[in-house]
Order: C-alpha cells, then sequence, then structure tokens
C-alpha cells in the first residue's frame, strides 16, 4: 500500500493516528478525507521514510496535516 485509504474519513472519533514502519507509504489520504477527522489531535509518523520527508514544513504532504494540532515526525515535535 502506497497510500493511506480514503474510508479513514469514516473514522471521525479516531483522536491518535500513529504510523510505525510503514515503509511503503508515501502519501497521505486527501485533505478533505482527514479533515473529516474532527477528533484528532496527534500523527505520529515514526519509520516511514518515503512518508516522513514528505509531512515536513512546505513539503507535498504537509498541508493536508498542518492543522493537527501534535505532529511528531521521527520523535521531534513540528
Amino acid at each position: 500500500m502506497e497510500a493511506l485509504p480514503e474510508w479513514i474519513r469514516n473514522l471521525a472519533s479516531l483522536e491518535v493516528l500513529g504510523l510505525h514502519e510503514c515503509k511503503r507509504i508515501k502519501q497521505l489520504p486527501s485533505k478533505e478525507a482527514l479533515q473529516c477527522l474532527t477528533e484528532l489531535t496527534d500523527l505520529y509518523i515514526e519509520e516511514c521514510p518515503e512518508l516522513r520527508e514528505r509531512c515536513k514544513p512546505h513539503e507535498t504532504e504537509w498541508h493536508k496535516i498542518s492543522h493537527i494540532h501534535r505532529i511528531i515526525l521521527e520523535g521531534k515535535w513540528l
């Protein structure tokens, strides 16, 4: 799997999303899908090299997650 599925938008009460050792994941679902996760406050990305680079500020996936309160990439708060 190279991307998280769009149906993740149905998990509206999800508070924490942790991705660990997802070496093939390159992108997140759409910004609209992630904004449906109205309770999501924490996003952890660990040992996901492709995704980690794309989720840094000003990179391709950042605009999708910048609204999340706590974003932690490889143990570092953004």
